[in-house]
Protein backbone atom coordinates (compact mmCIF):
# COMPACT_ATOMS: atom_id res chain seq x y z
CA UNK A 1 0.00 0.00 0.00
CA UNK A 2 2.98 2.09 0.54
CA UNK A 3 4.20 1.67 -2.34
CA UNK A 4 1.51 2.15 -4.29
CA UNK A 5 0.79 5.71 -2.82
CA UNK A 6 4.12 6.50 -3.27
CA UNK A 7 4.38 5.60 -6.55
CA UNK A 8 0.66 7.64 -6.67
CA UNK A 9 2.50 10.33 -5.39
CA UNK A 10 5.48 9.93 -8.30
CA UNK A 11 3.04 10.19 -10.77
CA UNK A 12 1.11 13.44 -9.69
CA UNK A 13 4.48 15.13 -9.30
CA UNK A 14 5.47 13.64 -12.64
CA UNK A 15 2.15 14.91 -14.14
CA UNK A 16 2.75 18.61 -12.28
CA UNK A 17 5.83 18.82 -13.55
CA UNK A 18 4.89 18.18 -16.77
CA UNK A 19 1.83 20.08 -16.62
CA UNK A 20 4.22 23.01 -15.88
CA UNK A 21 6.83 22.05 -18.20
CA UNK A 22 3.84 22.71 -20.85
CA UNK A 23 2.81 25.45 -19.64
CA UNK A 24 6.28 26.70 -19.79
CA UNK A 25 6.56 25.72 -23.39
CA UNK A 26 3.56 27.00 -24.37
CA UNK A 27 4.07 30.56 -23.12
CA UNK A 28 7.15 30.30 -24.66
CA UNK A 29 5.86 29.98 -27.40
CA UNK A 30 3.28 32.27 -27.32
CA UNK A 31 5.64 35.20 -26.75
CA UNK A 32 7.81 34.24 -29.86
CA UNK A 33 4.98 34.15 -31.69
CA UNK A 34 3.47 37.98 -30.00
CA UNK A 35 6.93 39.33 -30.64
CA UNK A 36 7.25 38.02 -34.04
CA UNK A 37 3.90 39.46 -35.02
CA UNK A 38 5.11 42.87 -33.38
CA UNK A 39 7.51 42.53 -35.51
CA UNK A 40 6.17 42.04 -38.75
CA UNK A 41 3.63 44.84 -37.44
CA UNK A 42 6.25 47.43 -36.75
CA UNK A 43 7.96 46.36 -39.97
CA UNK A 44 4.83 46.73 -42.09
CA UNK A 45 3.98 50.57 -40.12
CA UNK A 46 7.30 51.48 -40.56
CA UNK A 47 6.97 50.65 -44.47
CA UNK A 48 3.74 52.33 -44.49
CA UNK A 49 5.17 55.89 -42.75
CA UNK A 50 7.54 55.99 -45.04
CA UNK A 51 5.02 55.60 -47.92
CA UNK A 52 2.97 58.21 -46.43
CA UNK A 53 5.91 60.60 -45.82
CA UNK A 54 7.26 59.75 -49.36
CA UNK A 55 3.51 60.87 -50.66
CA UNK A 56 3.02 63.78 -47.98
CA UNK A 57 6.73 64.70 -49.52
CA UNK A 58 5.63 64.80 -53.15
CA UNK A 59 2.22 67.06 -52.63
CA UNK A 60 4.24 69.37 -50.03
CA UNK A 61 6.54 69.48 -52.97
CA UNK A 62 3.10 69.88 -55.68
CA UNK A 63 1.39 72.25 -53.27
CA UNK A 64 4.88 74.25 -53.01
CA UNK A 65 4.80 74.11 -56.93
CA UNK A 66 1.51 74.94 -57.58
CA UNK A 67 1.57 78.16 -54.89
CA UNK A 68 4.61 79.21 -56.43
CA UNK A 69 3.12 79.57 -60.03
CA UNK A 70 0.12 81.39 -58.24
CA UNK A 71 1.92 83.88 -56.35
CA UNK A 72 4.04 84.19 -60.31
CA UNK A 73 0.97 84.68 -62.28
CA UNK A 74 -0.41 86.93 -59.31
CA UNK A 75 3.35 88.72 -59.03
CA UNK A 76 2.72 89.36 -63.17
CA UNK A 77 -0.57 90.45 -63.44
CA UNK A 78 0.00 93.38 -60.49
CA UNK A 79 3.10 93.95 -62.30
CA UNK A 80 0.79 94.57 -65.66
CA UNK A 81 -1.40 96.73 -63.72
CA UNK A 82 1.04 98.73 -62.19
CA UNK A 83 2.61 99.15 -65.66
CA UNK A 84 -1.17 100.43 -66.99
CA UNK A 85 -1.37 102.81 -64.12
CA UNK A 86 1.89 104.09 -64.72
CA UNK A 87 1.01 104.48 -68.16
CA UNK A 88 -1.51 106.40 -67.38
CA UNK A 89 -0.13 108.54 -65.27
CA UNK A 90 2.35 109.29 -67.62
CA UNK A 91 0.06 109.88 -70.15
CA UNK A 92 -2.47 112.31 -67.61
CA UNK A 93 1.05 113.75 -66.85
CA UNK A 94 1.92 114.83 -70.15
CA UNK A 95 -2.06 115.93 -71.22
CA UNK A 96 -1.57 118.20 -68.18
CA UNK A 97 1.79 119.26 -69.21
CA UNK A 98 0.66 120.11 -72.62
CA UNK A 99 -2.86 121.85 -71.46
CA UNK A 100 -0.93 123.80 -68.70
CA UNK A 101 1.45 124.89 -71.74
CA UNK A 102 -1.59 125.57 -74.15
CA UNK A 103 -2.69 128.08 -70.95
CA UNK A 104 0.33 129.14 -70.45
CA UNK A 105 0.66 130.17 -74.38
CA UNK A 106 -2.56 131.90 -74.29
CA UNK A 107 -2.26 134.01 -70.95
CA UNK A 108 1.33 135.05 -72.48
CA UNK A 109 -0.64 136.21 -75.68
CA UNK A 110 -3.19 137.59 -73.60
CA UNK A 111 -0.77 139.28 -71.85
CA UNK A 112 0.66 140.69 -74.61
CA UNK A 113 -2.76 141.96 -76.04
CA UNK A 114 -3.82 143.73 -72.97
CA UNK A 115 0.13 144.97 -72.72
CA UNK A 116 -0.81 146.47 -76.86
CA UNK A 117 -4.07 147.65 -75.83
CA UNK A 118 -2.58 149.34 -72.68
CA UNK A 119 -0.33 151.36 -74.76
CA UNK A 120 -2.44 152.27 -77.47
CA UNK A 121 -4.72 153.09 -74.57
CA UNK A 122 -2.42 155.75 -73.52
CA UNK A 123 -1.86 156.96 -77.24
CA UNK A 124 -5.62 157.08 -77.82
CA UNK A 125 -6.14 158.66 -74.20
CA UNK A 126 -3.47 161.57 -74.51
CA UNK A 127 -4.84 162.19 -77.78
CA UNK A 128 -8.66 162.13 -76.52
CA UNK A 129 -7.21 164.75 -73.89
CA UNK A 130 -6.02 167.04 -76.45
CA UNK A 131 -9.57 166.85 -78.28
CA UNK A 132 -10.80 167.38 -75.37
CA UNK A 133 -9.04 170.50 -74.52
CA UNK A 134 -9.03 171.78 -78.34
CA UNK A 135 -12.93 170.86 -77.43
CA UNK A 136 -13.56 173.15 -74.54
CA UNK A 137 -11.90 175.75 -76.10
CA UNK A 138 -14.03 175.77 -79.03
CA UNK A 139 -17.32 175.13 -76.90
CA UNK A 140 -15.75 178.15 -75.17
CA UNK A 141 -15.57 180.60 -77.95
CA UNK A 142 -18.45 179.05 -79.89
CA UNK A 143 -20.61 180.06 -76.35
CA UNK A 144 -18.87 183.64 -76.36
CA UNK A 145 -19.61 183.84 -80.09
CA UNK A 146 -22.90 182.94 -79.39
CA UNK A 147 -23.82 184.96 -76.26
CA UNK A 148 -22.34 188.21 -78.52
CA UNK A 149 -24.08 187.60 -81.31
CA UNK A 150 -27.43 186.99 -79.77
CA UNK A 151 -26.99 189.54 -76.93
CA UNK A 152 -27.94 187.19 -74.15
CA UNK A 153 -27.27 186.05 -70.32
CA UNK A 154 -24.61 183.59 -70.58
CA UNK A 155 -26.10 181.20 -67.39
CA UNK A 156 -29.60 181.82 -69.14
CA UNK A 157 -28.43 180.90 -72.61
CA UNK A 158 -26.43 177.90 -71.06
CA UNK A 159 -29.48 176.59 -68.97
CA UNK A 160 -31.99 177.37 -71.66
CA UNK A 161 -29.87 174.86 -73.94
CA UNK A 162 -28.94 172.73 -71.39
CA UNK A 163 -32.62 172.33 -71.50
CA UNK A 164 -32.84 171.34 -74.75
CA UNK A 165 -30.80 169.18 -74.72
CA UNK A 166 -31.99 166.86 -71.61
CA UNK A 167 -35.29 167.02 -73.13
CA UNK A 168 -34.10 165.48 -76.31
CA UNK A 169 -32.13 162.95 -74.66
CA UNK A 170 -35.13 162.33 -72.43
CA UNK A 171 -37.00 161.53 -75.67
CA UNK A 172 -34.99 159.39 -77.33
CA UNK A 173 -34.60 157.60 -74.20
CA UNK A 174 -38.07 157.27 -73.53
CA UNK A 175 -38.47 156.28 -77.41
CA UNK A 176 -35.56 153.34 -76.62
CA UNK A 177 -37.84 152.45 -73.57
CA UNK A 178 -41.17 152.44 -74.63
CA UNK A 179 -39.46 150.24 -78.00
CA UNK A 180 -37.43 147.66 -75.40
CA UNK A 181 -40.91 147.37 -73.31
CA UNK A 182 -43.36 146.51 -76.27
CA UNK A 183 -40.46 144.09 -77.36
CA UNK A 184 -40.12 142.23 -73.96
CA UNK A 185 -44.06 142.50 -73.53
CA UNK A 186 -44.28 140.76 -76.80
CA UNK A 187 -41.93 138.04 -76.14
CA UNK A 188 -42.81 137.48 -72.40
CA UNK A 189 -47.00 137.16 -73.62
CA UNK A 190 -45.83 134.78 -76.37
CA UNK A 191 -44.27 132.67 -73.54
CA UNK A 192 -46.99 132.99 -70.93
CA UNK A 193 -49.59 132.21 -73.59
CA UNK A 194 -47.29 129.04 -75.03
CA UNK A 195 -47.22 127.58 -70.84
CA UNK A 196 -50.44 128.59 -70.17
CA UNK A 197 -52.38 126.75 -73.48
CA UNK A 198 -50.04 123.78 -72.20
CA UNK A 199 -51.12 123.60 -68.64
CA UNK A 200 -54.84 124.38 -69.57
CA UNK A 201 -55.18 121.75 -72.17
CA UNK A 202 -53.63 119.51 -69.35
CA UNK A 203 -56.49 120.24 -67.31
CA UNK A 204 -59.26 117.98 -67.29
CA UNK A 205 -61.68 118.12 -64.50
CA UNK A 206 -64.95 118.21 -64.76
CA UNK A 207 -66.74 121.26 -63.44
CA UNK A 208 -71.01 121.81 -62.86
CA UNK A 209 -71.52 125.44 -61.88
CA UNK A 210 -73.42 125.35 -59.16
CA UNK A 211 -75.82 127.78 -57.19
CA UNK A 212 -76.34 127.64 -53.62
CA UNK A 213 -80.25 127.40 -52.27
CA UNK A 214 -81.29 129.91 -49.74
CA UNK A 215 -85.14 129.95 -50.10
CA UNK A 216 -87.91 126.88 -49.85
CA UNK A 217 -91.21 126.85 -51.19
CA UNK A 218 -93.75 125.94 -49.09
CA UNK A 219 -96.41 123.95 -50.56
CA UNK A 220 -99.71 125.01 -49.18
CA UNK A 221 -101.34 127.31 -46.07
CA UNK A 222 -101.27 124.57 -44.28
CA UNK A 223 -97.48 124.03 -43.96
CA UNK A 224 -97.09 127.88 -43.91
CA UNK A 225 -98.99 127.92 -41.26
CA UNK A 226 -97.39 124.73 -39.71
CA UNK A 227 -93.63 126.25 -40.43
CA UNK A 228 -94.92 130.00 -39.34
CA UNK A 229 -96.13 128.85 -35.93
CA UNK A 230 -98.36 131.81 -33.64
CA UNK A 231 -97.24 134.88 -34.48
CA UNK A 232 -93.93 133.60 -36.52
CA UNK A 233 -92.53 131.63 -32.98
CA UNK A 234 -91.02 128.91 -34.90
CA UNK A 235 -89.20 131.15 -37.33
CA UNK A 236 -87.54 133.59 -34.46
CA UNK A 237 -86.72 130.21 -32.88
CA UNK A 238 -84.90 128.97 -36.17
CA UNK A 239 -83.29 132.10 -36.19
CA UNK A 240 -82.20 132.15 -32.64
CA UNK A 241 -80.43 128.99 -32.91
CA UNK A 242 -79.14 128.98 -36.33
CA UNK A 243 -77.84 132.29 -36.15
CA UNK A 244 -79.93 133.29 -39.42
CA UNK A 245 -82.26 135.67 -40.66
CA UNK A 246 -85.74 134.10 -42.21
CA UNK A 247 -88.03 136.34 -44.54
CA UNK A 248 -91.68 135.05 -45.02
CA UNK A 249 -92.69 135.81 -48.72
CA UNK A 250 -96.25 135.77 -48.55
CA UNK A 251 -97.24 136.29 -52.15
CA UNK A 252 -95.20 133.23 -53.29
CA UNK A 253 -95.08 131.40 -50.21
CA UNK A 254 -91.73 130.88 -49.58
CA UNK A 255 -88.81 131.71 -46.87
CA UNK A 256 -85.71 133.45 -47.45
CA UNK A 257 -82.67 131.65 -45.53
CA UNK A 258 -79.87 134.96 -45.52
CA UNK A 259 -76.59 135.51 -43.01
CA UNK A 260 -73.27 136.35 -43.52
CA UNK A 261 -72.11 132.77 -42.36
CA UNK A 262 -72.48 130.26 -45.19
CA UNK A 263 -72.43 127.32 -43.16
CA UNK A 264 -75.04 128.65 -40.40
CA UNK A 265 -77.31 129.67 -43.71
CA UNK A 266 -77.07 126.23 -44.80
CA UNK A 267 -77.96 124.93 -41.52
CA UNK A 268 -80.82 127.11 -41.37
CA UNK A 269 -82.17 125.61 -44.58
CA UNK A 270 -81.25 121.85 -43.84
CA UNK A 271 -83.55 122.65 -40.88
CA UNK A 272 -86.49 123.79 -42.18
CA UNK A 273 -86.34 121.28 -44.77
CA UNK A 274 -86.72 119.00 -42.46
CA UNK A 275 -89.21 120.25 -40.38
CA UNK A 276 -91.53 120.47 -43.41
CA UNK A 277 -91.75 116.80 -43.02
CA UNK A 278 -92.61 116.81 -39.63
CA UNK A 279 -96.31 116.28 -38.66
CA UNK A 280 -96.56 118.69 -35.81
CA UNK A 281 -93.34 121.60 -35.28
CA UNK A 282 -93.30 121.96 -31.39
CA UNK A 283 -89.77 123.71 -29.41
CA UNK A 284 -88.21 120.34 -29.11
CA UNK A 285 -89.12 119.52 -32.68
CA UNK A 286 -87.13 122.50 -33.58
CA UNK A 287 -84.16 121.65 -31.95
CA UNK A 288 -83.96 117.99 -32.30
CA UNK A 289 -84.20 118.85 -36.35
CA UNK A 290 -81.38 121.15 -35.36
CA UNK A 291 -79.17 119.12 -34.17
CA UNK A 292 -79.74 116.08 -36.51
CA UNK A 293 -79.42 118.90 -39.58
CA UNK A 294 -76.30 120.41 -37.71
CA UNK A 295 -74.77 116.35 -37.40
CA UNK A 296 -75.22 115.71 -40.62
CA UNK A 297 -74.22 118.96 -42.08
CA UNK A 298 -70.53 119.20 -39.84
CA UNK A 299 -69.97 115.37 -41.20
CA UNK A 300 -70.42 116.33 -45.12
CA UNK A 301 -68.08 119.43 -44.49
CA UNK A 302 -65.24 116.60 -42.94
CA UNK A 303 -65.81 114.31 -46.15
CA UNK A 304 -65.88 116.99 -48.56
CA UNK A 305 -62.56 118.72 -46.71
CA UNK A 306 -60.90 114.83 -46.85
CA UNK A 307 -61.61 114.39 -50.31
CA UNK A 308 -60.53 117.83 -51.57
CA UNK A 309 -57.50 117.11 -49.85
CA UNK A 310 -57.26 112.79 -50.83
CA UNK A 311 -57.80 114.36 -54.81
CA UNK A 312 -54.94 116.58 -54.64
CA UNK A 313 -52.93 113.56 -52.67
CA UNK A 314 -51.79 116.32 -49.83
CA UNK A 315 -50.63 114.94 -46.94
CA UNK A 316 -49.92 115.84 -43.64
CA UNK A 317 -52.80 118.45 -43.50
CA UNK A 318 -54.47 119.09 -39.87
CA UNK A 319 -58.05 118.58 -39.43
CA UNK A 320 -59.23 122.32 -38.76
CA UNK A 321 -57.81 123.11 -41.77
CA UNK A 322 -59.64 120.09 -43.71
CA UNK A 323 -62.75 120.88 -42.28
CA UNK A 324 -62.13 124.68 -43.05
CA UNK A 325 -62.09 123.72 -46.77
CA UNK A 326 -65.48 121.34 -46.67
CA UNK A 327 -66.72 124.70 -45.20
CA UNK A 328 -66.03 126.49 -48.43
CA UNK A 329 -68.43 124.09 -50.64
CA UNK A 330 -71.01 126.40 -49.24
CA UNK A 331 -68.78 129.61 -49.76
CA UNK A 332 -69.87 131.80 -53.63
CA UNK A 333 -67.94 134.94 -54.79
CA UNK A 334 -69.37 136.44 -57.85
CA UNK A 335 -71.42 133.17 -58.23
CA UNK A 336 -68.65 130.33 -58.06
CA UNK A 337 -68.05 128.06 -55.72
CA UNK A 338 -65.11 128.27 -53.58
CA UNK A 339 -64.57 124.68 -52.72
CA UNK A 340 -64.67 123.86 -56.64
CA UNK A 341 -62.16 127.16 -57.43
CA UNK A 342 -60.10 125.59 -54.65
CA UNK A 343 -59.18 122.64 -55.78
CA UNK A 344 -58.87 123.64 -59.66
CA UNK A 345 -56.46 126.50 -58.07
CA UNK A 346 -54.63 123.85 -56.63
CA UNK A 347 -54.48 122.07 -59.81
CA UNK A 348 -53.97 124.32 -61.75
CA UNK A 349 -50.82 126.02 -60.12
CA UNK A 350 -49.37 122.21 -59.68
CA UNK A 351 -49.16 122.06 -63.10
CA UNK A 352 -47.60 125.71 -63.88
CA UNK A 353 -45.08 124.47 -61.19
CA UNK A 354 -44.32 121.40 -63.24
CA UNK A 355 -43.43 123.84 -66.08
CA UNK A 356 -41.06 125.51 -63.92
CA UNK A 357 -39.70 122.88 -62.32
CA UNK A 358 -41.08 124.29 -58.79
CA UNK A 359 -42.27 121.73 -56.13
CA UNK A 360 -45.43 120.52 -57.71
CA UNK A 361 -47.01 119.35 -53.88
CA UNK A 362 -45.89 122.39 -52.29
CA UNK A 363 -47.74 124.33 -55.33
CA UNK A 364 -50.95 122.08 -55.26
CA UNK A 365 -51.23 122.83 -51.20
CA UNK A 366 -50.41 126.35 -51.86
CA UNK A 367 -53.21 126.80 -54.57
CA UNK A 368 -55.92 125.00 -52.36
CA UNK A 369 -55.40 126.77 -49.27
CA UNK A 370 -55.38 130.57 -51.12
CA UNK A 371 -59.08 130.98 -50.44
CA UNK A 372 -59.42 129.16 -46.72
CA UNK A 373 -60.15 132.66 -45.38
CA UNK A 374 -63.55 132.86 -46.84
CA UNK A 375 -64.82 130.10 -45.11
CA UNK A 376 -63.78 132.20 -41.46
CA UNK A 377 -66.28 134.33 -39.70
CA UNK A 378 -66.68 137.62 -40.65
CA UNK A 379 -66.13 138.84 -37.52
CA UNK A 380 -62.39 138.45 -38.27
CA UNK A 381 -60.55 141.63 -39.13
CA UNK A 382 -58.62 141.51 -42.10
CA UNK A 383 -59.18 140.11 -46.10
CA UNK A 384 -59.57 136.98 -46.60
CA UNK A 385 -55.74 136.07 -47.57
CA UNK A 386 -54.57 137.76 -44.19
CA UNK A 387 -56.78 135.66 -42.08
CA UNK A 388 -56.04 132.55 -44.21
CA UNK A 389 -52.55 132.65 -44.06
CA UNK A 390 -52.78 133.71 -39.95
CA UNK A 391 -55.42 130.29 -40.09
CA UNK A 392 -52.81 128.04 -41.50
CA UNK A 393 -49.88 128.96 -39.88
CA UNK A 394 -51.01 128.75 -36.44
CA UNK A 395 -51.87 125.19 -37.62
CA UNK A 396 -48.86 123.66 -38.90
CA UNK A 397 -48.25 124.71 -42.65
CA UNK A 398 -44.89 125.83 -43.54
CA UNK A 399 -43.34 129.49 -44.06
CA UNK A 400 -43.63 129.42 -47.57
CA UNK A 401 -47.26 128.21 -47.93
CA UNK A 402 -48.43 130.92 -45.91
CA UNK A 403 -46.46 133.23 -47.69
CA UNK A 404 -47.87 132.41 -50.83
CA UNK A 405 -51.51 132.39 -49.21
CA UNK A 406 -51.14 135.89 -47.63
CA UNK A 407 -49.73 137.32 -51.00
CA UNK A 408 -51.97 136.23 -53.75
CA UNK A 409 -54.05 139.38 -53.25
CA UNK A 410 -51.01 141.95 -53.06
CA UNK A 411 -51.58 142.03 -49.20
CA UNK A 412 -47.57 141.30 -49.00
CA UNK A 413 -45.69 141.80 -51.26
CA UNK A 414 -45.04 138.27 -53.12
CA UNK A 415 -41.06 137.56 -52.62
CA UNK A 416 -41.30 133.66 -54.48
CA UNK A 417 -42.18 132.24 -57.15
CA UNK A 418 -44.57 129.86 -55.17
CA UNK A 419 -46.85 133.13 -54.49
CA UNK A 420 -46.63 134.23 -58.18
CA UNK A 421 -47.55 130.66 -59.51
CA UNK A 422 -50.80 130.55 -56.87
CA UNK A 423 -51.25 134.41 -58.10
CA UNK A 424 -51.54 133.36 -61.64
CA UNK A 425 -53.72 130.21 -61.25
CA UNK A 426 -56.18 132.39 -59.48
CA UNK A 427 -56.29 134.70 -62.70
CA UNK A 428 -56.74 131.85 -64.72
CA UNK A 429 -59.31 129.77 -63.15
CA UNK A 430 -61.61 133.04 -62.47
CA UNK A 431 -61.02 134.77 -65.72
CA UNK A 432 -62.49 131.14 -67.49
CA UNK A 433 -65.26 131.79 -69.41
CA UNK A 434 -68.21 130.73 -67.27
CA UNK A 435 -66.42 130.57 -64.23
CA UNK A 436 -68.23 134.46 -62.87
CA UNK A 437 -71.01 135.95 -63.08
CA UNK A 438 -71.60 139.41 -62.29
CA UNK A 439 -74.88 140.77 -60.76
CA UNK A 440 -76.18 144.25 -61.40
CA UNK A 441 -75.34 146.04 -58.58
CA UNK A 442 -71.67 144.78 -58.64
CA UNK A 443 -71.15 145.47 -62.31
CA UNK A 444 -72.36 149.37 -61.58
CA UNK A 445 -70.26 149.72 -58.97
CA UNK A 446 -67.27 148.27 -60.46
CA UNK A 447 -67.77 150.68 -64.00
CA UNK A 448 -68.04 153.20 -61.75
CA UNK A 449 -64.83 152.60 -59.29
CA UNK A 450 -63.10 152.63 -62.87
CA UNK A 451 -64.49 155.79 -64.14
CA UNK A 452 -63.50 157.56 -60.42
CA UNK A 453 -59.98 155.98 -60.54
CA UNK A 454 -59.62 157.25 -64.49
CA UNK A 455 -61.18 160.52 -63.55
CA UNK A 456 -59.20 161.48 -60.87
CA UNK A 457 -55.82 162.25 -62.59
CA UNK A 458 -54.77 165.72 -63.71
CA UNK A 459 -54.90 166.57 -67.09
CA UNK A 460 -57.94 163.97 -67.90
CA UNK A 461 -60.73 165.39 -69.74
CA UNK A 462 -63.49 161.92 -69.40
CA UNK A 463 -63.32 158.25 -69.13
CA UNK A 464 -65.08 155.81 -70.72
CA UNK A 465 -65.56 152.22 -69.85
CA UNK A 466 -65.51 149.59 -72.94
CA UNK A 467 -66.27 145.66 -73.47
CA UNK A 468 -68.34 145.63 -70.08
CA UNK A 469 -65.03 146.60 -68.10
CA UNK A 470 -62.59 145.28 -70.07
CA UNK A 471 -60.99 148.66 -71.29
CA UNK A 472 -60.69 151.75 -69.83
CA UNK A 473 -60.22 154.53 -72.76
CA UNK A 474 -59.39 158.46 -71.64
CA UNK A 475 -59.08 161.28 -73.37
CA UNK A 476 -56.76 164.20 -71.20
CA UNK A 477 -56.12 167.67 -72.62
CA UNK A 478 -53.61 167.99 -75.18
CA UNK A 479 -52.09 171.39 -73.37
CA UNK A 480 -51.27 169.36 -70.43
CA UNK A 481 -50.23 166.16 -71.25
CA UNK A 482 -47.65 165.02 -74.10
CA UNK A 483 -46.99 161.87 -75.35
CA UNK A 484 -44.50 160.86 -73.51
CA UNK A 485 -46.51 161.46 -70.33
CA UNK A 486 -49.82 159.76 -71.96
CA UNK A 487 -47.38 156.54 -71.69
CA UNK A 488 -47.22 157.56 -68.05
CA UNK A 489 -50.26 158.28 -67.09
CA UNK A 490 -51.61 154.49 -68.63
CA UNK A 491 -48.91 153.05 -66.31
CA UNK A 492 -50.38 154.70 -63.27
CA UNK A 493 -53.99 154.36 -63.89
CA UNK A 494 -53.18 150.99 -64.91
CA UNK A 495 -51.14 150.11 -61.60
CA UNK A 496 -54.22 152.58 -59.51
CA UNK A 497 -56.59 149.54 -60.98
CA UNK A 498 -54.82 147.24 -60.20
CA UNK A 499 -54.40 148.32 -56.39
CA UNK A 500 -57.67 149.29 -55.89
CA UNK A 501 -59.80 147.04 -57.59
CA UNK A 502 -60.59 143.38 -57.31
CA UNK A 503 -61.07 141.73 -61.01
CA UNK A 504 -61.27 138.54 -62.93
CA UNK A 505 -58.28 138.50 -65.90
CA UNK A 506 -56.84 142.06 -67.27
CA UNK A 507 -58.18 145.26 -68.10
CA UNK A 508 -56.79 147.21 -71.05
CA UNK A 509 -55.70 151.17 -70.49
CA UNK A 510 -56.06 153.51 -73.43
CA UNK A 511 -55.21 156.85 -73.13
CA UNK A 512 -56.30 159.04 -76.23
CA UNK A 513 -54.39 162.69 -77.10
CA UNK A 514 -55.79 164.17 -79.53
CA UNK A 515 -54.35 167.89 -81.01
CA UNK A 516 -56.60 169.72 -84.08
CA UNK A 517 -55.68 171.97 -86.47
CA UNK A 518 -58.65 174.05 -87.06
CA UNK A 519 -58.79 177.09 -90.44
CA UNK A 520 -61.74 177.93 -92.36
CA UNK A 521 -61.59 178.55 -96.19
CA UNK A 522 -63.28 182.16 -97.16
Amino acid sequence: MDIIWIVAGIGICIGLILQFLIKSYLSWYAKQQAESQAKDLLETAQEKAEEYMDLAKEAVAEFERTLQEQNEKELLAKEDKIQKLQSQVDRMRNQLNNKWQEKKNKVDKSLSIVDNYSNLIDTKGAKARLHCEDLKKLKKEWANSLITKFNVDKDSFLSELSQKIINEYQITANDELEELEERLKDHSEREAKKILNRVINRFIRPYCSERGIGFIILKNDKEVEKMLGPNKSNLELIEKLCGIDIIYNDRVKSLSVSGFDPVRRELGRATIERLTNERFISEDSIKKCMEQAKKKLFKQIQLDGDKVVKELNIKDMSPEIRNMMGALKYRYSFTQNQYFHCAEVGHLCGLLASEFNENLLDARRAGLLHDIGKAMDHSLDGGHAVIGADFIDKHGEQEHIVHAVRAHHFDETPSTNLAYLVIAADAISGARPGARRSTTSTYMQKMDQLQEIGNSFEGVIDTFILSAGREVRITVDNNKIDDHKALELSKAIAKKIETDCNYPGSIKVTVVRESQAVEIAK
